[in-house]
């Protein structure tokens, strides 16, 4: 059928089992064969996301083989390193099905791994038209993952289940031609302007799918992408990764709104030790609500878990020095965000009842909040007389 070397056959085998378990489609079969002169289609394929690499190899003819994707997984693992491998499709001795051996070795000495195989075939990918497409550069893709993750549900969760769209991440051009991201989970959202290109087609990928893409195409390549308006695709292709994933059908909701800097109260806190505090609170308390009650006494900041925990931290105030209390797990992960900057400010307008929106003087193209706990009596001695 064809040879091949086992570190090759090994990445890609290992990235398209990644991406099937990353995005949450199921166990799903892989579909090998010849499509060109010395190219290998290896392709997977569900209703939200369908995947093929293309990959250089020595073909000796003509084949098609379905495999379950986790048991190929199996098998290559197996396999040495660097040896070439002859991939080879073989009747079972008793006539009642097939098999593929992968054979490597040299001086007479010959071994192989057995991998059963399916008796079913499919529609080989086929790119629908598109109707609009940008290019991303290097780590962009990857990035977007990583970055906005921790902001939507997940997907199988029964929160997904009822509000789809928030297990992905808005799409949509700016005035300017640029990407503008929007995420939320009820718990935080964000709200991020880009610097590359989007097209006039808003769209919602789900996260999980977005993570199963990022696995298939290396961080430092460049990435096409494109919309397919019709057929509600979204399809990402490198030189030799195609990847077509499903639109979450709805609207996304209007959060714009929730994000507020004219407010009554500003905290201000240095990143790193804000970062550090958090990392902290999940650590010395139990699973379940991480929460942190930020209090002002005499215009210095404490960081309080109950019964637990009391910090002094570097923070200043203006505005009405009022008490809040939010998840420290979610504050971390929007903090995060702010990558390389030194400060970060919390804004203010109700610290019970309302989202507490977080920003960076140097980075106005990214809004988020973060919704706090109502805690009955938390600001029951302060007064609101100062307006910011």
């Amino acid at each position: 059928m064809f040879k091949i070397n086992s570190n090759i056959l090994q990445s890609v085998v290992t990235a398209m089992a990644k991406a099937v378990k990353d995005s949450g489609i199921g166990e799903r079969n892989v579909y090998i064969k010849n499509i060109e002169i010395g190219i290998v289609s290896f392709y997977f394929n569900s209703p939200e996301l369908s995947a093929e690499k293309r990959i250089p190899a020595q073909i000796e003819s003509n084949f098609t083989v379905t495999i379950s994707m986790r048991e190929l997984a199996k098998k290559v693992a197996g396999l040495p390193n660097n040896e070439e491998v002859e991939f080879k499709n073989v009747q079972s001795e008793d006539g009642n099905g097939q098999h593929v051996e992968m054979l490597w070795g040299s001086n007479g000495r010959r071994s192989n791994i057995s991998v059963q195989t399916l008796n079913e075939e499919t529609e080989f990918l086929e790119v629908p038209a598109l109707s609009e497409k940008v290019l991303w550069g290097p780590h962009l893709l990857s990035q977007l993952v990583s970055k906005f993750k921790a902001f939507t549900l997940k997907s199988m969760s029964e929160e997904a289940k009822q509000t789809p769209v928030l297990s992905g991440i808005s799409m949509s051009q700016s005035q300017a031609g640029q990407c503008t991201l929007r995420a939320s989970n009820r718990k935080i959202m964000v709200k991020y302007t880009s610097n590359y290109s989007w097209v006039k087609e808003e769209v919602i990928l789900d996260t999980a799918h977005l993570s199963g893409v990022s696995n298939l195409i290396p961080a430092n390549t460049e990435v096409e992408v494109g919309v397919s308006e019709k057929s509600g695709l979204v399809i990402f292709q490198s030189k030799d990764t195609t990847c077509v994933c499903r639109v979450l059908n709805g609207s996304y909701p209007d959060t714009d709104n929730l994000y507020k800097h004219e407010v009554k109260c500003k905290f201000i806190f240095d990143r790193s030790e804000l970062m550090e505090l958090c990392s902290r609170v999940q650590k010395i308390t139990e699973a379940g609500t991480k929460m942190v009650i930020f209090e002002n006494r005499k215009n210095i900041v404490f960081a309080i878990v109950p019964n637990v925990l009391e910090q002094q931290i570097g923070a200043s105030v203006e505005g009405v020095k009022w008490n809040f209390a939010v998840n420290a797990e979610k504050l971390f992960d929007c903090v995060k965000f702010f990558e390389a900057e030194d400060e970060v400010t919390l804004y203010i307008d109700d610290p019970t009842r309302k989202p507490i929106t977080i920003g960076c003087d140097e980075l106005p193209n990214i809004l988020m909040a973060i919704a706090p706990y109502n805690i009955t009596g938390l600001n029951a001695d302060i007064k609101e007389s100062v307006q910011v």
